[in-house]
Formats: C-alpha cells, sequence, structure tokens
C-alpha cells in the first residue's frame, strides 16, 4: 500500500517550539512517527508491528500524557487529496484494520502479564500508563473515522460545489430575472411614452409657433395701409387668442404626463397663484387693447374734435383728474391682480 508523506503534513498548521509543559513540534512529530507505522498494508501488518506500534503510543503517553490530533487529521486529509477513491478505501480500510489490531493488544497475553506484574509489584503509574495507551489508541481509531466522515460530507468537487450553488441560486436568478424583466418592460413602456409625448409636445409647438408668427407677418404686412391703431388691435387680438391656445395646450399636456407647470403646488393656491403668468400676460394685452380700442372708437367718430371743445370750456384740471382716474383705474386693476396672484410657496 502507497504510504503518506508525513512530512508535508505540516504546511499550514501553527505549530508551537517552546519548551513548555506540551512542546507541540515534538509531540507533532512523534504522532506521525507511530502514525506511519500503521500506514501499511493490512496484511503485512503482524502481531509483532502491532506490540511495536503500541509501544510506541506507550512511550508518547508516557512522556506527553494526551494525544494531538490535528495530525492525524492532517494525514487523513493528505490520503483524500493524493489518492483516488478506491485507493482512499484501500488506505483508509488498512488503516482502520490497524488500529483495530492494535487496539486487540490489549487482549493478549503480553500486555495481560505487563498489567499483571505492575498491579503485583503496586506501580500504580505504570497500571495507568497501559489503561491510558488503550484508552489513546481507542481515541485514534475514533478520530481517523470522524476526519473521514467529516471529510466525506464537508468536502464536494468542483462539479459538486457548481451544482449545488445552481440549485440554491436557481431561484434567486429566477426572481431576479423576473423582476428585471417587468422593470425593463415597465421602463420601456415609460420611456416610449415619454418619447411620444416629448415629439407630439415640440411638434405642436412648432405649429402653433410658426403658425403664429407667419399670422402675426400677415397681420402687419399692411402696415403701410392700414391705421396704426388698427394694427395694435389686431395684434392684441393675435396675441390673446396665441396665449391662450398655449396656456390650453401645456395645461392639457402637464394633465396627460401628469407633469405639473403650475407656479405652486399648494393645493389650497388659486388659479392666479398657480399661473400667475398667464394672468399677468392678458392684463397687459386686454390693457392694450382697451386703450387703443378706445382710442380708435374716439378717431373713428371725430370725438378728439369734441373733446379739444370740451377741455376749452372747462378747466384743464378737470381733464387731468379724468385722465389721472383712468390711469389709477388701470393701476388699481394691476394691483388687484398682484394680490390675486401672490403665493405663500
Amino acid at each position: 500500500m502507497a504510504g503518506i508523506n508525513v512530512s508535508k503534513t505540516n504546511s499550514g498548521v501553527c505549530i508551537s517550539k517552546n519548551k513548555g509543559k506540551y512542546p507541540t513540534a515534538e509531540m507533532t512529530g512523534r504522532v506521525e512517527e507511530f502514525f506511519s507505522l500503521l500506514l501499511v498494508d493490512s496484511n503485512d501488518f503482524t502481531n509483532a508491528e502491532s506490540e511495536k506500534t503500541f509501544n510506541k503510543i506507550y512511550e508518547y503517553i508516557k512522556k506527553y500524557d494526551r494525544i494531538l490530533y490535528s495530525p492525524i487529521s492532517n494525514l487523513c486529509y493528505q490520503c483524500f487529496i493524493e489518492f483516488e477513491a478506491d485507493k482512499q478505501v484501500d488506505i483508509f480500510g488498512s488503516l482502520v484494520s490497524n488500529i483495530e489490531k492494535v487496539s486487540g493488544f490489549s487482549g493478549t497475553l503480553a500486555y495481560k502479564k505487563r498489567l499483571e506484574k505492575a498491579e503485583r509489584d503496586g506501580d500504580e503509574e505504570e497500571v495507568r500508563l497501559l489503561k491510558d495507551t488503550t484508552k489513546a489508541i481507542v481515541k485514534i481509531w475514533d478520530h481517523v473515522n470522524l476526519a473521514q466522515n467529516q471529510y466525506n460530507v464537508l468536502s464536494q468537487t468542483d462539479d459538486e460545489y457548481r451544482k449545488k450553488f445552481d440549485e440554491l441560486m436557481s431561484p434567486v436568478q429566477s426572481e431576479i430575472s423576473n423582476e428585471m424583466r417587468t422593470s425593463m418592460t415597465e421602463l420601456s413602456r415609460s420611456m416610449s411614452e415619454q418619447l411620444l409625448s416629448l415629439v407630439s409636445i415640440f411638434t405642436a409647438l412648432a405649429f402653433l409657433l410658426f403658425g403664429g408668427i407667419s399670422s402675426l407677418e400677415n397681420i402687419f404686412s399692411g402696415i403701410q395701409t392700414v391705421s396704426m391703431l388698427k394694427l395694435v388691435i389686431l395684434g392684441c387680438i393675435w396675441g390673446l387668442c396665441l396665449v391662450n391656445l398655449i396656456f390650453v395646450f401645456l395645461f392639457c399636456i402637464s394633465k396627460m404626463t401628469k407633469l405639473s407647470f403650475s407656479s405652486s403646488n399648494k393645493e389650497s393656491a388659486s388659479i392666479f397663484q398657480k399661473y400667475p403668468i398667464f394672468w399677468w400676460t392678458n392684463y397687459i394685452i386686454i390693457t392694450i387693447f382697451i386703450v387703443t380700442a378706445l382710442l380708435y372708437f374716439f378717431v373713428i367718430n371725430d370725438m378728439f374734435i369734441w373733446l379739444e371743445g370740451i377741455c376749452i370750456k372747462i378747466p384743464e384740471t378737470v381733464c387731468l383728474i379724468t385722465g389721472g382716474v383712468l390711469f389709477l383705474l388701470i393701476v388699481q386693476v394691476g394691483n388687484v391682480l398682484k394680490n390675486a396672484c401672490k403665493s405663500d410657496k
């Protein structure tokens, strides 16, 4: 039977070289020494070899009093590493059989004579050592079987590890894949919706703005033949239509995309507080429209001559007061709108 190189078994094991009560380096060497006697074919392990091994263990117990089991484990594990499965069976079969033969030495006549002599001479230390050696052999047998079972249960090849890993990770991978697939589907759908929304928004804005600019160009194309007041009135009407169309368009887009473009996110905010730019723009355009329309009304009805006559008849102070009242009225309307649009963010 091929033996195990015991010189390789100390790698990776921390061994103390102190000279105290338990010099582990020396103890390890002695364990490997008597253990190497057991690593032979069981057919070659005679009764003489059994007695020799028993005496080696006896000397070890006499000197160190206890067995180091880590070298035994290392030798067993090395057997699994160095040899194939069939060879492992032969080695461990012979090893266990040899240990049992050494253990069986305690039932031989030679052992009994030694024990009886020690008892007859009153040598209690010798009696204890013989019995402790017998117990140590049983513990060695038990530890060899334990190391063998531990390696068989705990060790696994790369294929076994990969198979076990796949079995454990398969449900997790499936769950992760499903979640990722769902997330990717939702993300793709969301991106498609947002892309379509953006395209539709910019397309509609382009048509709206460029169409508005084109219509404004048509309005001011007759600037040389149409009075300025008419052009301003038409421009105000065009501005009101365009501003309100843009507002309605953006409002509908915000509802579809669930994106708010209001200036205030408070639920209690009024419509003036949410969209102040829209109201201020309308206020300015309507103010210009009213003033221009009033002036145009005076022009087509020749009311400026009438106003001039009134100004001659009544004091100039009255005219100034009337103009001031109109101005203050416009300013007051602006203040009311300002207060209505004021928002506490």
